[in-house]
């Protein structure tokens, strides 16, 4: 998987993630104004990742 960081029009940059086949599985539901902005947010995700709990949509966990 990877991240890649897009400028969009009107100068502000969002991030997407592709799978291994280049397919978008994940997108910035925010936009930044700049290009490093947007890398911090790609670093803080990344960062949490690996402890983000999953749950059900009435806010029960799922154990995984």
């Amino acid at each position: 998987m990877r991240f890649v960081v897009v400028p969009e029009l009107g100068g502000r940059w969002t991030w997407v993630m592709r799978d291994g086949d280049g397919n978008q599985i994940a997108k910035s539901s925010l936009s930044w104004l700049d290009r490093d902005e947007a890398l911090r947010a790609i670093e803080v995700i990344r960062a949490k990742v690996p402890k983000a709990l999953v749950f059900d949509p009435l806010g029960s966990p799922i154990s995984g």
